[in-house]
Parts: structure tokens; sequence; C-alpha cells
């Protein structure tokens, strides 16, 4: 009896043993799922860094374009400011000429 007794012991030691093993296996599984986690979420942050970087950058472009584009508007209109002046002064010109005519065709017919 004391023998069986013993016997029950060792198989209940065992089984103990067993359920604290497969534990240590499922924990182990838990940390490892744990860590893949970990990982995919530093993946994650890292894609949405560049994303982010990526955006400044097309944002900087745009603003050069918009930049450019303004000066490109200001050349037009300094060079149509220009072109106006030229043209009063083109217009001033022939208005003097034709005074000088007139002024030629007055005296011819005074003389």
């Amino acid at each position: 009896e004391t023998a069986k007794a013993d016997a029950e012991t060792a198989k209940a030691g065992a089984e103990a043993a067993q359920g604290k093993a497969e534990a240590a296996k499922a924990g182990a599984e838990t940390a490892k799922a744990d860590a893949e986690t970990a990982k995919a979420g530093a993946e994650a942050a890292q894609g949405k860094a560049e994303a982010a970087k990526a955006g400044a950058e097309t944002a900087k472009a745009d603003a050069e374009t918009a930049k450019a584009g303004a000066e490109a508007a200001q050349g037009k209109a300094e060079a149509a400011k220009a072109g106006a002046e030229t043209a009063k002064a083109d217009a001033e010109t022939a208005k003097a000429g034709a005074e000088a005519a007139q002024g030629k065709a007055e005296a011819a017919k005074a003389g």
C-alpha cells in the first residue's frame, strides 16, 4: 500500500510538472506573439513617419511652385506695364509728329 501510495504521489508530481511545462510553453508563445505585435507596431510607426516626411517634401515643392508662379505673374505684370509705357511714348511721338505736320501745313498755307 505504501508503494502504491508512493506511485500515485509520483504520478501526481509528474502531472503537475507536465502542467507547469505546458504553462511555460504557452507563456513563451504569448511572449513571441507580443514581440511580433511590437515589431509590427514599430514598422507601422516607421511607415507613418516616412509618409509624413514625403508629405512635407510634397508641401515644400508645392510652395516653391506657387512662389515661382507668383514671380512669373509679377514678371508678366511688369512687362505689361513696360509695354503700356512704350505705347504711351509712341502715342506722344505720333501726336508731336502730327502737330509738326500741321504746323508745316499752316506755314505752307500762309506762305
